[in-house]
């Protein structure tokens, strides 16, 4: 059966596009996470505006983006229990990835996924913040 490439963190909120943001499902299954996991787009640009002339990511933004992936990801409980186990595996895939052993965070796929997001942005901040810290 083919299979259609989803990003478990959409790019449009700055989800990477890379492997391990990618989780592969067919048709009909992408279908209904896209109609289950649907936020209006007004919304996506209002947090694309307010972060546009930001240059530096810093704890406000990722509060920022907590919030929005929240409201994204507020449904995941109407999908099937296969699909959660796949979004929740995959965000907890990159939280150990972008963790790197650097942070202390050890995540695995049985949390919750608000859990999860809240990890994934806390480790962002900390890269971002290294990051500056080297500059």
């Amino acid at each position: 059966m083919k299979t259609t490439a989803h990003h478990v963190i959409p790019c449009s909120l700055d989800g990477f596009d890379i492997d391990f943001n990618i989780i592969h499902l067919n048709q009909r299954d992408h279908n209904l996470v896209h109609r289950i996991l649907s936020m209006p787009y007004w919304r996506i640009r209002k947090f694309r505006f307010s972060n546009a002339l930001s240059f530096r990511k810093d704890k406000k933004y990722y509060e920022r983006l907590l919030y929005i992936l929240s409201i994204y990801f507020e449904n995941i409980e109407k999908l099937p229990v296969l699909l959660i186990k796949k979004h929740k595996k995959a965000i907890a895939e990159m939280v150990m990835i972008l963790n790197n052993k650097k942070y202390g965070y050890s995540v695995n796929s049985n949390m919750t996924v608000s859990y999860l997001l809240k990890c994934y942005c806390e480790v962002l901040l900390l890269i971002s913040l290294s990051r500056e810290n080297l500059i």
